[in-house]
């Protein structure tokens, strides 16, 4: 049965992100590895951003010639 298939899911990884939860509140080893992970994510998104902010502004001013 589809429905509780996915309700097997969902309670699987419910399970699972409370296990992540308290991994990384009692494990200091694991959060700052959760943290540099997340920052080089966003340090990589600011940096895709900023290219595409210099791409966008050069095809507007491109358009304006």
């Amino acid at each position: 049965d589809t429905r509780a298939t996915l309700v097997r899911n969902a309670e699987r990884a419910k399970a699972r992100l409370a296990d992540a939860i308290e991994l990384l509140a009692t494990d200091a080893e694991v959060r700052r590895a959760f943290c540099l992970t997340n920052q080089a994510m966003l340090d990589q998104d600011l940096n895709q951003s900023s290219r595409l902010a210099r791409l966008s502004a050069a095809c507007r001013t491109a358009l304006e010639t």
